[in-house]
């Protein structure tokens, strides 16, 4: 995965913000070795879809705290939290020390044609979580 992305992590594009790392020995280095990241707590919603699902291995490999924010019930448990968008309902404490917030739910795209009802439907699905968080 990491070629896949190497495109992104190009040393001359860090230099003009000063986040680029003087010791790292080439572009083929980890992003933390190459960026100077602090680990941050990220939220994440749709993290069992398909950008999600790919998405938190990484942030985790790049020691980033991720909290999932899922729709069942959940126990109270490190990197799990439980919402509901339809019912609007969503623990204000879960934003605690938290640096950034990935909004990746909503209705699958890819299961039926777009139709102008389903596509209202994606768009209220997207909306009522975004307006929540």
């Amino acid at each position: 995965m990491r070629r896949r992305y190497h495109h992104l992590l190009r040393p001359e594009c860090a230099k003009l913000s000063g986040a680029i790392d003087k010791n790292a020995k080439s572009r083929e280095a980890t992003p933390n070795a190459i960026f100077r990241v602090p680990p941050m707590k990220i939220l994440i919603t749709g993290s069992s879809g398909l950008i999600g699902s790919a998405l938190i291995p990484v942030l985790t490999s790049q020691g980033h705290q991720v909290v999932r924010l899922v729709r069942r019930k959940v126990n109270a448990g490190e990197g799990v939290a439980s919402w509901n968008p339809e019912a609007g309902r969503l623990e204000p404490s879960v934003f605690e020390g938290a640096h950034a917030v990935v909004n990746l739910a909503g209705e699958n795209i890819g299961t039926a044609r777009w139709t102008p009802n389903r596509k209202a439907r994606l768009r209220e699905s997207r909306g009522r979580g975004t307006k929540l968080l």
